[in-house]
């Protein structure tokens, strides 16, 4: 039987690296039988009250930031660099990904808030143990 979306909720510190993995159940997705010949959009636009606003402010799809890494267990993954999120702001973003198949049939298997921190500064001092 189908479900909806899977919520998927993530904090990455601005200008950090963060590979996301999407394994979307073949089980929830009978019309989705394989990610072979399938496009892939990941989309994420400003959320501070939890609701998105304007125009996206990261959009990635395959071959440019998602790759598959099993077409028929329908898993593949996201990747972030430093560049997509060193120059947001640092709030919420409501994001989503969109699978369009082949036939042209639209999917979404992933929704959630995705928050941008404020890097750490990397100033610490180590403490050793006896």
């Amino acid at each position: 039987m189908a479900s909806g979306p899977k919520i998927v909720n993530f904090s990455i510190p601005a200008g950090d690296v963060l590979t996301l993995n999407i394994d979307i159940s073949p089980d929830a997705t009978p019309v989705l039988p394989t990610l072979l010949g399938s496009n892939i959009y990941f989309n994420a636009w400003k959320a501070p009250f939890g609701l998105k606003t304007g125009d996206p402010v990261i959009h990635k799809a395959l071959d440019h930031g998602i790759e598959i890494d099993d077409p028929d267990l329908l898993k593949y993954h996201i990747s972030f660099d430093m560049d997509d999120t060193i120059d947001q702001e640092r709030t919420t973003h409501y994001f989503e990904t969109t699978v369009v198949d082949g036939s042209g049939n639209h999917l979404t298997p992933t929704i959630g808030i995705m928050t941008i921190t404020e890097a750490g500064t990397g100033d610490f001092t180590a403490t050793e143990f006896p």
